[in-house]
C-alpha cells in the first residue's frame, strides 16, 4: 500500500487523523473528520469496514474531503473501525495511489489488523482495570489499619500523625469543595472497620468499645449520611471523600 494511517475518535464523535506510515504531502495530517462524513466518518457511524476502489468517484460516501484526497493523489482506500464495547474508538486506513482495483484485498488485511488491535486494547484495559481494583483494595485496607492503629495509640502527637496519613489516602487527585457531611474521628474509625466487613462486636473489640456504643455510632453515622444500611453508609462516605 502507498499509505497507512489512523485516527482516534474524539468525545464529540469526530475522527482526528494523526498517525501515518508512508509518504504524505501534508494534506491529511491534522485533518478532523466529522461524524458520518467521508469514508472514515462513515466507518465511525456504521461501525464496520468499508472499501472504495476510487474515493473521489464513489457515490457511497459524502465528498467534503475530496480536495484533500486529490492533493494526496489517493485512489483506492479502505477503512476499518476499531470497536471497543459498542463504540468506535479508532479507525485504521490503507490507501493506494494507483488505478489497481485492490480495495477488497486492502479491506481484508485492514480488517484483520483492526480485530487484532481491538483484542490487544481490550486485554490492556482489562489488566488496567484489575490493577486499579487491586490498588484501591490495598489503599482501603491500609486506611482501615491506620485508623484502627491510631485509635489504640495513647500519645496525642503520634495519634494525630497516624490519622493525618490515613486522611491523605482519601484525598482525590483533583479535590472538590468540601461536602455538607462530616464525621467525627471516632465515627470514621468505626465506619472504616465496617467498610472492611467487620461486625459491630468485632469493631468494638478492635476499638475497645462496648457493643451498644458501636451501635450508637453506627446509628449516628447512618443518620448523617442518610443511609439505611451499613453498606450504603460506606458508599456514601466514599462518595463524600470520607473513606478511600
Amino acid at each position: 500500500m502507498a499509505l497507512a494511517f489512523g485516527g482516534e475518535v474524539t468525545t464529540t464523535r469526530e475522527l482526528a487523523l494523526n498517525h501515518f506510515s508512508g509518504h504524505t504531502v501534508g494534506a491529511l495530517p491534522g485533518v478532523t473528520l466529522t461524524y458520518d462524513a467521508g469514508l472514515g466518518g462513515r466507518a465511525v457511524a456504521i461501525r464496520r469496514p468499508l472499501a472504495l476502489d476510487d474515493y473521489v468517484a464513489s457515490d457511497a460516501i459524502s465528498h467534503q474531503y475530496d480536495a484533500v484526497i486529490r492533493t494526496e493523489r489517493l485512489r483506492a482506500i479502505a477503512a476499518a473501525p476499531v470497536v471497543i464495547g459498542s463504540q468506535t474508538a479508532f479507525v485504521l486506513y490503507a490507501a493506494l495511489r494507483s488505478d489497481e482495483t485492490l480495495a477488497d484485498r486492502l479491506l481484508s488485511t485492514l480488517s484483520d489488523e483492526a480485530r487484532a488491535l481491538e483484542h490487544d486494547l481490550i486485554v490492556a484495559r482489562s489488566h488496567d482495570a484489575e490493577a486499579a481494583r487491586a490498588l484501591t483494595a490495598r489503599v482501603r485496607r491500609v486506611h482501615g489499619e491506620l485508623r484502627e492503629l491510631s485509635a489504640t495509640v495513647t500519645d496525642p502527637r503520634l495519634r494525630s500523625e497516624l490519622r493525618g496519613i490515613a486522611e491523605a489516602l482519601t484525598e482525590p487527585e483533583h479535590p472538590s469543595p468540601p461536602g455538607p457531611v462530616s464525621l467525627t474521628d471516632r465515627e470514621i474509625d468505626v465506619l472504616s472497620l465496617a467498610a472492611r466487613g467487620m461486625t459491630n462486636q468485632e469493631i468494638g473489640d478492635r476499638l475497645g468499645l462496648t457493643l451498644l456504643t458501636v451501635k450508637a455510632y453506627m446509628k449516628a453515622i447512618m443518620a448523617k449520611l442518610d443511609a439505611r444500611t451499613r453498606l450504603a453508609a460506606v458508599v456514601e462516605a466514599r462518595s463524600a471523600g470520607l473513606l478511600p
